[in-house]
């Protein structure tokens, strides 16, 4: 599951890459406007939630996403984007 904002950060030769696997249904892209939603659809989904934002701070209604599993953490360092 990747919110939409991530979408648009996907390097341009790796575009046609991220389509093929969003249509083949492996990646979800939701709106990234409400933390809260991406989480309840990644709860009844059972999915991995990649975000820039650090969501475990919402860890009370959500305690899986404090899971190394469940949830990872893009960082922007210099010019390019590391999964933490």
């Amino acid at each position: 599951m990747i919110g939409t904002d991530l979408v648009d950060l996907v390097e341009y030769d790796e575009q046609e890459l991220l389509e093929r696997a969003v249509q083949e249904g492996l990646i979800v892209t939701v709106p990234s406007a409400s933390p809260q939603a991406v989480l309840s659809v990644a709860q009844q989904l059972n999915a991995v939630v990649v975000s820039m934002d650090d969501l475990r701070r919402l860890r009370l209604p959500y305690p899986w996403v404090a899971e190394k599993e469940r949830f990872v953490k893009l960082a922007r360092v210099e010019r390019h984007r590391v999964f933490t």
